[in-house]
């Protein structure tokens, strides 16, 4: 079984309750499930916070969209990966955050095939860094999740396996690099540019892609100076 794995919650310190701001009358994460489920070959969504009683809005809009959650550990992601994985019991995990409401569907299809066809303990985007800041996804195993919840004492879910030498890794890149492109939700800025690109392009095509937005950008070169001031190319593997 493969599932993806949404990662969220409420306290987030640069913009609180982000996941569910809304645009074109749908919550971010009510628009990130209209896109994550144009995957081929997923089983299911669940949606993967912190405890129930500060995250219970987020869990209210999952049970609305109709998707299944689990609520736990707060700051240990890595343990709240795992114990989701013990009731669920998916084969394979894909990770995205809320951060990132553009997120392309086919570009995690690809990191699946990549990762059926190699027989890698975890692909993804996130250790090297070549697409845009907002485009970030991870494929890896329960088995590896198991291991690395054994071995180390990061609260970060995919940290340990991206970077352990028992693990084999792929990276997905892409060329030319574009990942000085922002277009993650971090900052009231970043919503203004996400919310535009959705204004202009859901309308027309709901599954609109990174190559049409990329192509809006283009003709629109103005929008991404709104939230230049965030641009960093030092931003890890993401949290």
């Amino acid at each position: 079984m493969t599932q993806v794995f949404l990662q969220a919650r409420m306290e987030s310190k640069r913009l609180p309750n982000k996941a569910l701001l809304k645009i074109l009358g749908k919550s971010i994460i009510e628009l990130m499930c209209e896109r994550l489920r144009r995957i081929k070959n997923l089983d299911e969504i669940v949606l993967v916070t912190g405890p129930l009683k500060k995250n219970e809005e987020l869990v209210e809009e999952a049970k609305k969209i109709g998707i299944p959650y689990f609520c736990q550990s707060e700051e240990n992601v890595l343990e709240r990966f795992y114990e989701a994985s013990k009731k669920f019991k998916p084969n394979i995990i894909i990770r995205v955050t809320a951060d990132c409401p553009l997120i392309d569907p086919d570009l995690i299809a690809k990191g699946l095939r990549v990762f059926l066809k190699g027989g890698y303990d975890i692909v993804g985007n996130t250790r090297v860094r070549t697409y845009p800041d907002g485009m970030d996804f991870e494929v890896f195993s329960s088995k590896a999740l198991d291991i690395a919840r054994r071995e180390t004492t990061s609260v970060h879910p995919t940290k340990y396996m991206l970077e352990g030498p028992k693990f084999k890794v792929k990276d997905i890149v892409l060329s030319p690099n574009l990942s000085h492109i922002r277009l993650t939700l971090d900052y009231k800025e970043d919503f203004t540019v996400i919310k535009t690109i959705y204004e202009h392009l859901y309308p027309k095509n709901p599954a609109f892609s990174l190559k049409d937005i990329l192509d809006f950008l283009v003709a629109n070169p103005n929008l991404l100076k709104i939230n230049k001031k965030h641009i960093t190319l030092d931003y890890g593997l993401g949290t």
